[in-house]
């Protein structure tokens, strides 16, 4: 069981699962609020640029800016550590392309296909 969002999120208690570009299995629920949550920030391009970042690659978390960091933990993308939970990390590096300011996040049929 893993929480998420504040929420448990447990497999039985997955009513529809989404496979992700990358082949991983992720809740519709939990994919839906990241992408509202992505979305929310895309205007701060420097918190985006940081999320889609750290989904990439998560050593960069050591480089965030403060100002992203707090923007991040708020959307609780970010875990007590700093870390990214996986389920966020998922989403992003599916949703998100492009590289430095030039990105965009992908409509949600070129990020998820139903199961």
């Amino acid at each position: 069981m893993t929480k998420l969002f504040g929420a448990r999120l447990s497999k039985k208690h997955n009513r529809m699962s989404w496979t992700l570009s990358n082949g991983k299995v992720e809740s519709e629920s939990a994919v839906r609020m990241i992408l509202v949550s992505l979305a929310s920030i895309r205007g701060n391009p420097f918190a985006f640029y940081d999320a889609a970042t750290l989904a990439r690659d998560p050593s960069y978390q050591w480089q965030m800016l403060p100002s992203s960091r707090k923007t991040l933990a708020d959307l609780q993308f970010l875990d007590e550590s700093g870390s990214m939970h996986p389920t966020v990390r998922n989403v992003i590096e599916c949703a998100v392309v492009g590289d430095d300011f030039k990105m965009e996040i992908l409509p949600l049929d070129k990020i998820v296909k139903t199961t």
